[in-house]
């Protein structure tokens, strides 16, 4: 009989406990002005049933309170994290994959890295989990279409952010400025967008400057080597200056955008084929298209005109602005990738 009591107190004092535990958790929440619903029921689940396996467990009632103490702080440091996210060195949200594991919803992103490099990133859009810490390291964002690739991994379609301007870094600063460049071969020459020739031939494939993107609507002529039509319209002829293709969308709107965010995103993986008649940026699964035949989700895009290309990129997502690669964007990113080759 005494044994029976004994246990039966235990119960009624777990009871009190599980009763007094919620109430302070209850307590915390209601004093959170804006927290996310899935922290709540983590919280909830904890006072019910963690609660609930000590007492069923015998355990003592001082460890289960102590246990609780330290739960509830770490709580209120989360709740305090979600109301007060980390700040970057200017004081824009700190953006990793970390801070932004979770989809901006509402208004874009306009935040910074931890060297107070700027970083927007789209509604719908989140930092991937394979993602860097930095722009130097390249900031990958991954949408909600989740699909399960040739790999066995699950992603949606990833693309990489190309920083522009003054680059911070945790040694000295770099610069890259979006526009078409040429390459040096190691014997030649070249004369940049200013008009300065170098003396001696720079080091092959060191990077020059020959037009920037702000400045592409300077060049008016048909046959400059540096054209590139500012707007969209499919080409009417199979030849010559105007052939086949389809020009840039809105190359003057993609100039201020990258100008006013600091950068630009373009596709981490190849363009393959997905639901919707629609281009993904998903490493492809399936067998290459040898001609225009039926084709299987995430089977790589290779048999399509360049009409047709720039068609499902630019119609991709509703709300974002999305486009075929043109030269400015290409040969930038290849300014990035050798700024930080060795990051």
């Amino acid at each position: 009989m005494k044994k029976i009591l004994e246990r039966r107190n235990k119960k009624e004092n777990g009871i009190t406990l599980i009763a007094l535990i919620i109430t302070v958790i209850i307590l915390v929440i209601l004093a959170a002005v804006s927290i996310r619903a899935v922290t709540n029921m983590k919280i909830v689940d904890y006072a019910i049933n963690g609660t609930q396996n000590y007492v069923r467990a015998g355990k003592n009632d001082n460890k289960l309170l102590e246990d609780t103490a330290s739960f509830i702080e770490g709580a209120i440091g989360k709740l305090d994290e979600i109301q007060n996210p980390p700040k970057g060195p200017t004081g824009k949200p700190l953006v990793n994959k970390t801070t932004v594991a979770d989809y901006v919803t509402g208004t874009k992103l306009e935040g910074e890295d931890k060297f107070g490099n700027p970083i927007t990133i789209p509604v719908g859009f989140k930092v991937a989990a394979d993602s860097g810490d930095d722009v130097t390291q390249g900031i990958v964002i991954e949408d909600d279409d989740i699909q399960t690739d040739g790999n066995g991994d699950q992603r949606g379609n990833q693309y990489v952010w190309i920083p522009v301007g003054t680059i911070h870094t945790n040694t000295e600063d770099k610069t890259i400025i979006a526009g078409r460049y040429e390459f040096a071969d190691g014997t030649s020459n070249y004369t940049n967008e200013a008009g300065t020739t170098t003396t001696t031939a720079p080091a092959k494939g060191t990077p020059i400057l020959k037009q920037s993107l702000t400045n592409y609507s300077y060049i008016v002529t048909i046959n400059s080597k540096f054209q590139e039509l500012s707007t969209y319209r499919a080409g009417v002829a199979s030849s010559g200056t105007d052939g086949l293709n389809r020009t840039a969308r809105d190359l003057a709107g993609f100039a201020t955008s990258v100008a006013n965010n600091h950068g630009y995103y373009i596709a981490r993986y190849e363009a393959s084929w997905w639901d919707g008649n629609k281009a993904k940026s998903r490493v492809s699964v399936g067998t290459p298209l040898t001609s225009a035949g039926t084709r299987t989700n995430g089977q790589l895009w290779n048999f399509v005109t360049e009409i047709d290309a720039a068609g499902y990129c630019q119609n991709i997502y509703s709300g974002v602005n999305s486009d075929l690669m043109n030269s400015y964007a290409w040969d930038t990113a290849i300014v990035f990738m050798q700024t930080f080759d060795d990051r």
